[in-house]
């Protein structure tokens, strides 16, 4: 019989101790890491827009309009037609981002009330770079009113 001195334990309590915790830690590290890979493999709308990746924020709006009969932008959150339209203004596509704008006005979408002043005037100047002057006149002072 062996005999354990004192402040010892035996070799197989002390691998039966530390055993037990790694196992479901390894798992939920393993979970974690394959949650973390799965969503860093798809592009989002505001990944794409904060690192001016055009291209990505083209087949993001394509992808999700081909899912339904609608425009593109009607079809994406409100966030994330917020980000198309600044990506698009970026880029100086003003004609499509009125064209948005103007879409999303007729389907009687808007934007939350905050933000509801910005895209009226993004359109106002959007009409004004698309050489329709009058029409931007008109806007802006139906704003300023």
């Amino acid at each position: 019989m062996q005999t354990i001195k004192k402040f010892e334990t035996p070799h197989c309590a002390t691998r039966k101790f530390f055993s037990f915790p790694i196992v479901p830690l390894l798992a939920l590290f393993a979970t974690i890491l394959l949650q973390t890979s799965a969503t860093a493999a798809t592009p989002t709308m505001e990944l794409a827009f904060w690192t001016q990746d055009w291209r990505t924020m083209d087949a993001i709006a394509e992808k999700i309009a081909s899912r339904s009969a609608d425009a593109v932008p009607p079809t994406l959150s409100m966030q994330e037609t917020s980000l198309y339209l600044n990506g698009l203004w970026r880029q100086g596509r003003h004609a499509e981002g009125l064209e948005i704008l103007e879409t999303l006005r007729e389907k009687g979408k808007s934007f939350p009330e905050e933000l509801q002043p910005y895209a009226d005037m993004l359109a106002v100047l959007a009409l004004e770079r698309t050489d329709r002057k009058q029409e931007a006149y008109e806007r802006g002072s139906a704003i300023w009113e």
